[in-house]
């Protein structure tokens, strides 16, 4: 788990928003290993946190589709929930992870929230600037 928390980490600095986009905008990434590599999407995605519940569609900015739909529930730093994958036979997996908020000393009122979530095999990273 901390390797996969360490890749989505990565991948979220990779993915900075831009400062156009920083407001409410979200966007996400995730990483699978395939065997031989990595395979790797990423987009963006309206997330929606009502009281405990949050709920997200992560649209692929590869192909516009709707790619992934999260739900679960968000409590004291850790969310655990489903991803279900659309499109595919795959279907809907359990995930959990880490939720943080960080708030920039030099900018009051303004930081960064990222869910990390990973089934242990996959991992995604939500993140936005506010």
């Amino acid at each position: 788990m901390k390797a996969s928390i360490y890749v989505a980490l990565h991948l979220a600095a990779c993915f900075p928003l831009s400062s156009a986009a920083q407001d409410a905008q979200w966007a996400w990434t995730s990483s699978v290993s395939s065997g031989d590599g990595w395979f790797s999407d990423s987009g963006h995605t309206d997330v929606v946190l009502d009281g405990q519940l949050l709920t997200a569609h992560l649209v692929s900015s590869s192909n516009g589709f709707d790619r992934y739909f999260v739900q679960g529930v968000v409590k004291n730093g850790k969310f655990t929930g489903t991803v279900q994958v659309n499109y595919s036979d795959i279907g809907t997996y359990q995930v959990k992870g880490t939720h943080k908020v960080t708030h920039w000393k030099s900018s009051p009122g303004h930081g960064r929230e990222v869910l990390v979530l990973s089934d242990g095999f996959e991992v995604f990273a939500l993140m936005r600037n506010f």
